[in-house]
């Protein structure tokens, strides 16, 4: 099987982008606030108002599989200087280039987010922070961002994620790739479709749960597989640095490693412009980031992050009611997932 492109490029017209810069601008006037229960309610039904050759490529890209990852060109944005820190005013205060990512997002599905995340905000900041440079999660920058499913511990990890770049001066790439460009039916990727493998929450999730009260030693992750559904066109279940095959299956181990390295050998460079976003199919295609030395001088690459998933329902008995859209990976009784084996909370 040849490799093929992961991500399909829509570039609007310059009067689209005028046309989508306008309707933002008209939304953060409007609601104030992309979080806000009102537009998330009301957003789904304004896909009328996007620009045809978008709201084209959505639906396409929603239901079929021609491609793994989506980018939208043509937004016209100015932010301010980067902040610091994803807690910092400046990160917190709502921008026309939310509206736009959330209105594309709501074609796809209904947005959630983690309580262990972010201090449980719906949209996320993604930028450098210092004495994060090494972790394994979107504030480093010395060190490559290993290609992942998106909360991939998870059974209520999103459908769909978005980025949408404010600003990147340096043209950091973020990297993809999809599962699609390899082929998985030979006997050596059979363990990967058997639950033999375990893959828990990243730092920046432990971190906040810890910082809540909860003791690591209670969460458990059950064995799951990392391929599931048709070995012709599988879904993927992948986070290399925060899992492994069950101890002492070499075979598994083995299977594993072999998928990282053709996966990696695929992967492509998406460098987002102020005002473009990337679209990733949580469960085709895998994301990371490549190095890049931080300045924290407010030039910094900073992107918005917002997750989508198409069944809202099926994550109620993790969120607090039904109007919350922030889930708790606590509460998760799903097999696969977290499970509290203790007391707890």
């Amino acid at each position: 099987m040849g490799a093929k492109s992961v991500v399909t490029r829509v570039e609007m017209t310059p009067a689209e982008s005028q046309a989508a810069a306008k309707l933002s601008e008209s939304l953060l006037d409007r609601f104030q606030n992309p979080v806000a229960s009102e537009f998330l309610e009301t957003a789904p039904f304004l896909g009328g108002d996007i620009p045809i050759s978008v709201a084209q490529a959505l639906r396409a890209f929603r239901y079929g599989d021609a491609t793994d990852a989506l980018v939208i060109s043509g937004l016209p944005v100015t932010a301010g200087p980067t902040p610091p820190h994803w807690n910092h005013p400046d990160a917190q205060a709502p921008h026309m280039a939310d509206f736009w990512l959330a209105l594309i997002m709501a074609q796809l599905g209904d947005a959630v987010s983690w309580s262990s995340l972010q201090g449980g905000q719906l949209v996320n900041n993604i930028l450098p922070i210092q004495k994060q440079e090494s972790l394994q999660t979107g504030h480093s920058s010395d060190v490559v961002l290993d290609l992942h499913i998106e909360d991939a511990f998870s059974n209520l990890r999103c459908d769909h994620l978005g980025l949408i770049s404010l600003r990147n001066e340096d043209m950091v790439p973020t990297t993809a790739v999809g599962i699609s460009s390899i082929d998985v039916t030979g006997p050596e990727y059979a363990p990967l479709f058997e639950a033999r493998y375990v893959i828990r929450p990243d730092d920046e999730h432990l971190r906040n749960l810890r910082e809540a009260g909860v003791n690591e030693g209670e969460l458990l992750a059950a064995p799951t597989a990392v391929l599931s559904g048709s070995p012709q066109a599988p879904d993927v279940r992948l986070d290399p640095p925060y899992m492994s095959a069950l101890p002492g299956d070499v075979e598994a181990d083995r299977a594993l490693q072999l998928l990282i390295m053709e996966l990696s050998a695929n992967v492509e460079d998406v460098a987002l412009a102020p005002g473009e976003i990337l679209i990733v199919d949580n469960h085709r295609a895998l994301h990371g980031r490549k190095p890049f030395t931080a300045r924290y001088d407010g030039t910094d690459r900073w992107l918005r992050r917002l997750t989508t998933v198409k069944d809202l329902r099926r994550s109620r008995v993790a969120r607090s009611e039904a109007s919350s859209r922030i889930i708790d990976p606590v509460l998760e009784p799903l097999p696969g997932s977290l499970e509290l084996t203790g007391a707890g909370r």
